[in-house]
């Protein structure tokens, strides 16, 4: 039951977690009500260090969360890189209009290519959006000209500091040639960029970030953690890189989530031991943003560093400013070894809420409204999308007229999990109070064909049978229901209605072949039960994995 109850804790973790930024609800009618909501608040490489000094403070940092001390393998399937950085320029559009110009800048990141789009008007960035591009491997050569084709997908700017993928991933090839590049995409006529200079780019260059730092910074040197750093955990792939000419990268990577990537200077406070980084986010023409890292290399040789002004290396962690994270050397070339499907983004935000209300007798509520909506043109994903908007949808709605009322939440929390499996994507929508899953529906989509699986076509696909099936699951049932009431006198079983209850939890009611089934991205088969409760005889969602080792 280890894995079960891991699995559960990671539910309860996702559901926990508040968006940021505002709603696409595509609801006219509750544009006001929405808009009420408080929002919740979130250069050429260098050779490896020789330098690693300890900070001046000598403090080791606070516990917290560690990374793996060794790097992580590429997931089972992931293709091997090559290294894409004879693409990385800046590059003018050769068609443009004639009071305004077009930009795009690449930057490689091994598996992963980010092109950044700009317009330009009478010197000023009028617009920048980024788009994600993973190159296929296969492809590298098409005729006397170096040409890539991979998959990409744009990345929207509207839903946080994070940003989403707005629209389905799409094939395109980047061709080089001697004057620059040409971006093509099927049905699409191809776009021609000429190289141009590096400092026609939407971001201060590292240099001129340094000169800010060491103004800033009175005792500073670029004596630190120089080289490159990787970080790895069950969810995200990071990169750090400290250059000895004090140049500064960022990237971090999280399935279903566009990559994040800061470029800029950094130096270290010599008087606090401290380095500090200013650097500008990839895809916004905001401002550079400056953090500081507490830092130490331990005597495996791998960094830790310790972010105390919470912003700078997010997601990393939601309360950064208390999280050590430790990053292990890195290559020359980091690449985050996540499969294609892993890299894809598969779901917009429909919802994204998330925040602290009062109702009118003072009680608080911690609120979280997340919602999914496919990016896809698929007729069944469209139809998906609208019977997962009216499941859950007045659920949401009903929350937004309360708060307007000062009404107490029923439901606080509307969140969604998915994963990927043999060409299976799986989604699971809940909704829950803060201390129990009230609804669920789980969505299976045979990505290849285009069709929606059910439970008895998941089972044929995964070799279970009805029988072996329906005993495993009775039997995860029991021992998941007999789990919660372990310390129970005989007495009290007896008033409760213990034996009643635990009769309906694995009667044919309650476990037949309509049950939600969906399957991990380790091939293991979940089911979302109905355990029954000795309160009034109701009953509670929850996950069991009837077929994993550690199962009965």
């Amino acid at each position: 039951m280890k894995r079960l109850t891991a699995l559960i804790l990671a539910l309860c973790l996702l559901l926990s977690l508040s968006g940021c930024g505002g709603a696409n609800s595509k609801d006219a009618g509750r544009k006001d009500k929405l808009s009420k909501l408080p929002t919740s608040t979130e250069t050429e490489p260098t050779e490896p260090a020789e330098t690693t000094e300890p900070p001046k403070t000598g403090k080791a940092p606070l516990g917290g969360q560690k990374g793996p001390t060794e790097p992580r393998e590429p997931s089972e399937g992931a293709p091997v890189y090559e290294d894409y950085s004879c693409l990385e320029g800046v590059y003018l559009a050769e068609a443009g209009e004639e009071d305004a110009q077009r930009l795009v800048e690449i930057r490689a990141f091994g598996d992963i290519l980010l092109l950044e789009h700009s317009y330009w008007v009478d010197g000023y960035a009028a617009g920048v959006w980024a788009e994600e591009f993973w190159p296929d491997p296969d492809i590298q050569e098409d005729g006397e000209n170096y040409s890539v084709t991979g998959k990409s997908q744009r990345i929207s700017l509207m839903r946080s500091a994070l940003g989403n993928y707005q629209e389905p991933a799409m094939l395109c090839t980047i061709i080089l040639t001697e004057q620059g590049v040409t971006l093509q995409r099927p049905e699409s006529d191809a776009e021609y960029f000429s190289r141009t200079e590096p400092g026609a780019g939407v971001h201060t260059l590292a240099e001129e970030q340094l000169k800010y730092l060491r103004a800033d910074v009175a005792d500073g040197s670029n004596s630190g953690p120089v080289g490159r750093w990787e970080y790895s955990d069950s969810l995200t792939r990071a990169y750090l890189r400290f250059g000895a000419d004090g140049s500064f990268c960022y990237g971090c990577k999280q399935p279903n989530t566009p990559v994040k990537v800061l470029v800029g200077a950094w130096i270290c406070d010599n008087q606090s031991g401290e380095l500090v980084c200013s650097a500008e986010q990839v895809g916004w023409s905001e401002s550079a943003c400056q953090f500081r890292l507490t830092w130490f290399v331990n005597e495996a040789g791998d960094l830790i560093v310790q972010d105390t002004s919470g912003q700078g290396l997010a997601p990393l962690g939601t309360e950064m400013y208390l999280t050590e994270l430790q990053f292990c050397p890195a290559s020359d070339l980091w690449i985050t070894g996540y499969t294609m499907n892993e890299m894809l983004g598969f779901f917009d935000d429909l919802y994204d809420y998330g925040g602290v209300y009062a109702d009118d007798y003072g009680q608080e509520f911690y609120y979280c409204y997340y919602l999914p909506e496919y990016l896809s043109e698929s007729e069944v994903l469209t139809e998906l999308n609208s019977e997962i908007l009216d499941r859950f949808g007045p659920l949401i709605w009903d929350a937004l007229d309360r708060m307007d009322q000062g009404q107490e939440l029923i439901f606080p929390i509307v969140g969604y999990t998915w994963c990927c499996y043999d060409g299976m994507l799986n989604l699971m929508v809940s909704a829950s109070s803060t201390d129990f899953l009230a609804d669920c529906a789980v969505y299976c989509y045979d990505m290849e064909a285009d069709v929606c699986l059910d439970t008895r076509a998941i089972l044929e696909r995964m070799g279970i049978s009805r029988e072996e099936f329906l005993d495993a699951v009775r039997a995860a049932a029991r021992e998941a229901f007999e789990q919660q009431f372990t310390g129970l006198s005989a007495e009290e079983r007896d008033e409760y209605g213990y034996d009643r209850q635990l009769a309906w939890t694995i009667s044919d009611e309650a476990v037949n072949l309509d049950m939600p089934v969906y399957v991990d991205e380790y091939g293991v088969v979940l089911v979302v039960a109905r355990i029954g409760t000795l309160e009034g005889g109701t009953w509670r969602y929850q996950v069991l994995a009837p077929f994993s080792e550690a199962a009965g």
